[in-house]
């Protein structure tokens, strides 16, 4: 249960996990695994054509390296300046340095195509709501949003994380003590109703996925904001 001692949400964290990725000179190319929800995203998306797209949480930028294989005028979001500068180095795709908890800093109808992998599930239910409400803000009219989150089934199998002592705060929102960090897990109906206001869903299922080698199960999402619904910021 919620409470007045309840931990803050967190922001960023990865700053280790970047480093050693760094360090380890790993090419993200070759390390990249087939995706079918983002490759859908990419055909359902208008052709490029010059047309922008952002990833949401773009880490070291394997997505924003297949947005711009695909055609995309690609740029990133990530709140941990290691990673935004590894990318502008290393690839040359400008990253914003931002706190997915605040207003994407892009005007109405900026971009054709948002992605985001494994990093939306930081957001508690609230603040999920403002972000997906600011994503269908800044995209155009029709067009697409394709992302990937930690599924319930991720903690109920006891994957990847140190779940010990680990506390709902929220609905669905468990605080991880040993990690200091907390998450929303998603199930496809919650994922559907964080939707359902400004956007059409195409897919959204549970899967299993490896990531840099650790086993998850995600919920992808696939959907088209309504051409027909109106936003403002949230």
């Amino acid at each position: 249960m919620a409470g007045d001692d309840a931990p803050p949400p967190v922001r960023g964290g990865w700053r280790e996990i970047y480093r050693d990725l760094i360090a380890s000179g790993r090419d993200l190319r070759a390390h990249r695994t087939p995706d079918d929800w983002l490759e859908s995203a990419l055909e359902l998306a208008d052709p490029p054509e010059g047309r922008r797209a952002v990833d949401l949480g773009c880490g070291l930028g394997s997505d924003l390296l297949r947005l711009t294989e695909a055609g995309w005028c690609a740029e990133g979001l990530d709140g941990e300046t290691a990673a935004a500068e590894f990318v502008t180095s290393r690839y040359g795709i400008p990253v914003t340095v931002a706190d997915l908890h605040d207003a994407l800093p892009w005007p109405d109808a900026h971009f054709g195509l948002v992605t985001s992998r494994l990093a939306l599930h930081v957001l508690d239910p609230d603040a999920a709501a403002r972000t997906f409400a600011q994503i269908a803000r800044v995209l155009e009219p029709g067009g697409v949003l394709a992302f990937a989150v930690n599924a319930a089934s991720h903690r109920e199998l006891g994957l990847q994380y140190d779940y010990r002592g680990a506390v709902e705060v929220a609905p669905d929102t468990w605080y991880l003590p040993g990690l200091d960090r907390r998450y929303l897990f998603y199930t496809p109906d919650r994922a559907r109703r964080m939707l359902e206001d400004a956007f059409e869903v195409v897919t959204c299922e549970e899967r299993e996925i490896e990531h840099f080698g650790i086993r998850k199960r995600v919920v992808t999402c696939v959907a088209r904001r309504r051409p027909d619904t109106t936003v403002g910021a949230a």
